[in-house]
């Protein structure tokens, strides 16, 4: 198994190509990461709710740069479907004057966090190795002051973790999109990122399906219908929300479990159901098999 340290998604395509020239035989996996300043934006005039727009934008920008890696590759016919994608870090870190951005450790990058695994997980097939940045200390387990606690982007990161099944679903969404332009230096043109940004999964062991909802408004809460195709779930489902007051919300040794995910019970009647979404929040629905 041989890694290649490759480039990132924005200017990957020279780098990139000269390895998948020079002996791609031997190449298994080209490296990516990405570690992107929340606050770098080409419209230095651009206000605040046009910034988050593009830092929320994110995940879609880099599923869109993925896509163009991976036609790159498969242009190749010794790498196609050969060669894949190790995204070796990722990491949301603004200035630290800029406190009103999401960053790694406060709701906003939590947000951010979820939405990535939610582009990680569908493209998993292309992208099998991911590594977040700092599982301990930047975006997940701290300590100070003699007290270890999680930042919300761990405990996003934890929801993952423990209920994603081991099968991806196929699911459509219908939801408000928005476009960005003049957004972030190293993806100013976005087009149609869902408010709504959805993952399904289903466990093969069991036949538990879980559906991870992440409501990218920083302003409004969503509240939509969610119907289960082909799926009869139990009456009783866990649902598993991390949300909080402000965007820029985090933990710290005074109140380490400020922002963590809060269980709770639906009971549904069939297989459709509708739920609203709160601002900036990340849901877990998880359904048993009748």
């Amino acid at each position: 198994m041989i890694f290649a340290n490759g480039a990132d998604i924005d200017f990957h395509k020279e780098w990139n190509g000269a390895l998948l020239k020079d002996d791609p035989s031997r190449l298994t996996f080209l490296t990516t990461h990405m570690v992107i300043g929340m606050e770098q934006l080409v419209n230095k005039q651009a206000d605040r709710d046009a910034m988050l727009a593009a830092d929320f934008s994110v995940p879609q920008g880099v599923a869109d740069g993925l896509e163009r890696m991976r036609e790159q590759i498969d242009a190749n016919p010794a790498t196609r479907g050969k060669v894949k994608i190790a995204f070796t870090e990722w990491l949301f870190i603004p200035r630290e004057e800029d406190v009103h951005l999401p960053r790694f450790d406060n709701q906003g990058g939590a947000v951010l966090g979820a939405a990535w695994m939610n582009m990680i997980l569908s493209h998993a097939d292309f992208v099998p190795v991911s590594d977040m940045t700092g599982l301990i200390d930047f975006a997940g387990i701290h300590k100070a002051k003699g007290r270890f606690f999680g930042t919300p982007q761990f405990w996003a990161f934890s929801l993952y973790s423990n209920y994603a099944g081991d099968e991806l679903l196929g699911s459509n969404t219908t939801v408000r999109l928005y476009d960005v332009h003049q957004g972030l230096r190293r993806m100013p043109e976005v087009k149609n990122v869902p408010y709504l940004d959805v993952l399904a999964t289903r466990h093969s062991s069991d036949g538990r399906v879980a559906l991870f909802v992440v409501n990218r408004d920083w302003k409004n809460p969503i509240a939509t219908d969610i119907s289960l195709d082909h799926f009869t779930p139990a009456g009783d489902v866990e649902v598993h929300t991390l949300q909080a007051a402000e965007l820029t919300s985090m933990n710290d040794p005074e109140h380490p479990n400020l922002v963590r995910p809060v269980d709770s019970k639906l009971q549904i009647s069939g297989n459709s159901f509708r739920h609203t979404f709160a601002p900036l929040s990340v849901t877990v629905f998880v359904f048993q098999p009748k």
